[in-house]
């Protein structure tokens, strides 16, 4: 049975130069194309590692002269980990290289980070990253708040909020409150919404008159995204207050973590 590893060798993109195979892992240097404009991203020197069923990439150096990227930054998807300073090429893709078609999404992965880390640098803002169908998403929350911000974004769609929620979650704005949507957290993880006979904060109405919150058909599907983002804001507090590998550079425009001293606890994500 073919490895992780195996699977990425035989479908090897022309951007990239393998330097070295060993069994659990490939050396490479890797100059993806920027989109259309023919241009080449630096030659980026990595070491590709297969870890049970996770292919992690990290960049290596000689020395820092050498080193085209920080060595750590949550902001740009570096993380301090067992395998130092691993990328997150995204939401769960290391794990699913088990043919050629997860191999090459994989590949494709790895260019758009690359590509990626070239605007980051040159912007200090992590862009956007376009899908095959050329629509637009947002970089994932760090950690474990990854896991609520999908959650939250697809009751968001259900809700007809789509384009608000990626607006607030681009420019690290309060959706809850700009919605006006007050709430306090019942036993466990239940929620109670305050304020019923408000207008429904979604405009809808019966007829012409504002239909209130209280009666609302979406209410179930509210409260759902409601815990969600409230989770995904309390694990991205958690994940920052938790984070202090040393090498990050703090200079991302929309950095959480200047200012903070090196802790002695890791993040990833």
């Amino acid at each position: 049975m073919k490895t992780n590893i195996e699977f990425l060798l035989e479908c090897q993109p022309n951007w990239v130069s393998i330097q070295k195979k060993e069994a659990k892992r490939i050396f490479i240097i890797a100059s993806p194309p920027k989109g259309d404009s023919g241009l080449e991203c630096h030659a980026y020197r990595l070491e590709l590692k297969l870890d049970g069923k996770v292919v992690k990439v990290k960049e290596i150096v000689e020395g820092n002269a050498d080193r085209l990227l920080p060595t750590a930054c949550p902001c740009r998807h570096i993380n301090a980990s067992d395998f130092d300073f691993a990328f997150c090429l995204g939401y769960d893709c290391e794990v699913k290289v088990t043919n050629l078609r997860t191999a090459r999404y994989w590949w494709e992965h790895l260019s758009q980070f690359l590509v990626s880390q070239e605007v980051a640098e040159n912007t200090k803002v992590w862009p956007q990253s376009i899908d095959q169908n050329g629509k637009a998403h947002n970089e994932m929350s760090h950690g474990q708040a990854a896991y609520h911000q999908l959650e939250a974004e697809k009751f968001a769609r259900e809700l007809g909020i789509q384009n608000c929620y990626d607006e607030a979650l681009s420019q690290r704005l309060d959706l809850l409150g700009r919605l006006a949507i007050n709430k306090k957290m019942g036993r466990g993880n239940g929620l109670i919404l305050l304020n019923g006979r408000s207008p429904c904060p979604f405009g809808c109405k019966k007829g012409k008159k504002p239909i209130l919150r209280r009666n609302c058909h979406k209410k179930d599907i509210l409260k759902k995204f409601i815990l969600e983002e409230l989770l995904r804001q309390k694990e991205t507090v958690k994940y920052v207050e938790g984070y202090g590998p040393t090498g990050c550079n703090r200079d991302m425009i929309h950095c959480e973590f200047r200012g903070k001293k090196t802790s002695t606890k890791a993040g990833s994500g």
